[in-house]
């Protein structure tokens, strides 16, 4: 049987030799520890007993039971590491509870489970995503009764906020003025992440924009730099 099974004995669960004169053996009294749903992998094979023959013309025999043996065999345990996401920067640090189990009998446990992801670390973009998550070598109680499938997970890096702020500055009227992409200040950048340039664009840049016009708008967009596809641009 599998592990976490009980064996009912049908009383059918034998063969004879040396019946003769058509007489016959009809059933007998099995049983086994190994029956038993608590009975474990290791524990096997188990004995089982054979006892009170029943059928027709056995008074006429010296009866001798053999034992025969019962296996328990291992039962069926999946265990699924999570998926879940993080932001772009931070580094992920496994508990070893990040996964669910489906086949456990007997109060078994799993109480830990081994996980590694190339994803967990803070250097991981988001575009190498989603990551896979390995799970292996999972400890608790009972677990030596189960043949162990693991089913990976996955781990996705969502971008991290950056804002980048345009300056705000004067000129003077009559002049034009021509932004050199350099007139911002950026917050939340990490792992050496930059934006070199921006596109910065207002209406008081002109040479004919008016002082009673002010303060004009400053626009930026399409910020150059390295790293910046990890990060959602405000």
């Amino acid at each position: 049987p599998i592990y976490g099974t009980t064996y009912n004995f049908l009383g059918t669960e034998f063969t004879d030799a040396g019946l003769v004169n058509g007489d016959t053996a009809t059933g007998l009294t099995l049983s086994s520890a190994g029956a038993a749903v608590t009975a474990t992998v290791a524990g096997g094979p188990y004995a089982i007993t054979g006892s009170a023959a029943t059928g027709s013309g056995l008074s006429n025999y010296n009866i001798s039971y053999v034992n025969g043996a019962l296996t328990v065999n291992p039962a069926a345990l999946t265990i699924t590491a999570n998926s879940f996401g993080k932001t772009y920067g931070t580094t992920y640090s496994f508990l070893g509870n990040e996964f669910t189990d489906a086949g456990l009998v007997n109060g078994d446990t799993v109480s830990s489970v081994s996980l590694t992801s190339p994803g967990a670390a803070g250097t991981a973009t988001v575009s190498g995503g989603p990551y896979t998550i390995t799970d292996l070598g999972a400890v608790g109680t009972g677990l030596s009764n189960y043949n162990i499938s693991y089913v990976n997970g996955a781990l996705t890096v969502n971008p991290a906020a950056l804002t980048i702020t345009a300056n705000s500055f004067g000129k003077t009227y009559g002049n034009t003025y021509t932004f050199a992409g350099n007139e911002f200040t950026d917050t939340g950048l990490v792992n050496g992440d930059t934006v070199s340039g921006l596109t910065l664009l207002s209406a008081g840049a002109a040479g004919t924009a008016t002082v009673a016009g002010g303060p004009y708008a400053i626009t930026g967009s399409a910020a150059a730099g390295t790293g910046l596809s990890n990060y959602t641009i405000a």
